[in-house]
């Protein structure tokens, strides 16, 4: 019995290598050698309010609803013209870089249903407080994402890549920003301290414990002493004029917000005598910087600080 076994076993694996030659062979066969399959039109998203949407493969015509600065600066910076527009409340207007092609959406306030379906979008990116508008899930599928706090600018931009479809651009870019800050890391010099000033409307501050002061230390770069001491638990700690001497560095970069009162506020402090008295400033080590880099945490905004290390820190040590 054994043999018959055998010669059954054969001439079944016969039969189907003719059929799988037959099919391979076949024009017809979608499946067959030589070709892809196709790309799934639809995917699903699931939201962190724990609903589920399903949203476009590869969303076009996307519009973004009150975005957090991470979300806006991967969309701008990876998706390019397939986002139409733009809502962003008037006072995060200063935030959130946006790029001509992006329609103002309602400026300065909540969007309205005929505002967003005027831009006949494929998919809404917000965020869960948001949400709540529901009839915005009649225009088009609805796309959430956690507000980030802190630093976390690499999950953040991830998530964002995932849902915009550019999650390899923005991953490859991560890789780099991390080979540069192991790179920089290694040229800067010990105890190497910097000072990072914002100038808003209202006043100056002196950053620390968010957003860059994370950066800083993956960098191997120190806040002054006076400013990791100074009291309370606040990101930004109050400077004025008279008392900027307190928080003197090797280096002091300023950002000035790019609204007219802070521009106004910058002209009169470097005529201030007690600004160009700062040993910084005397050893030309004061360096203003782009605002929106060196106060949010996102993928371009580390891109840029990092420009802004190499080109004021480890260049000027060779100098």
């Amino acid at each position: 019995m054994a043999p018959i076994r055998r010669t059954t076993a054969l001439a079944v694996l016969a039969g189907m290598t003719v059929v799988a030659g037959l099919a391979g062979c076949s024009s017809d066969a979608g499946t067959g050698a030589g070709t892809t399959a196709p790309v799934p039109e639809t995917r699903t998203w699931d939201n962190p309010d724990g609903t589920t949407v399903v949203i476009p493969a590869e969303p076009e015509r996307i519009v973004l609803v009150d975005p957090d600065p991470a979300t806006a600066a991967v969309a701008r910076t990876t998706a390019g013209d397939r986002v139409v527009g733009a809502s962003v409340p008037a006072d995060r207007d200063a935030e959130i870089e946006r790029p001509d092609g992006w329609a103002e959406l309602s400026p300065g306030r909540a969007p309205t249903s005929a505002s967003v379906a005027e831009v006949r979008p494929a998919l809404i990116v917000s965020h869960p407080d948001v949400a709540a508008n529901g009839r915005l899930g009649e225009i088009a599928p609805v796309a959430l994402l956690p507000r980030e706090e802190g630093d976390r600018w690499r999950p953040a931009s991830v998530r964002a890549g995932r849902l915009l479809g550019t999650q390899v651009a923005v991953m490859s870019r991560i890789r780099d920003a991390d080979d540069r800050i192991a790179t920089l890391r290694a040229e800067i010099a010990p105890i190497t301290t910097l000072t990072p000033l914002e100038v808003r409307p209202d006043g100056m501050v002196a950053r620390r414990g968010a957003h860059p002061e994370p950066l800083l230390d993956e960098l191997g770069i120190r806040l002054p002493a006076a400013l990791r001491r100074a009291g309370g638990t606040d990101c930004c700690v109050p400077v004025g004029v008279d008392a900027l001497d307190r928080f003197d560095a090797d280096y002091v970069f300023v950002a000035v917000d790019p609204v007219p009162a802070a521009e106004e506020r910058y002209a009169e402090l470097t005529d201030d005598p007690q600004w160009r008295a700062l040993g910084a400033a005397q050893r030309e080590d004061l360096h203003r910087v782009n605002a929106r880099a060196w106060a949010q945490a996102t993928l371009p905004g580390v891109e840029t600080a990092l420009d802004d290390v190499e080109r004021y820190v480890v260049c000027l040590l060779y100098t």
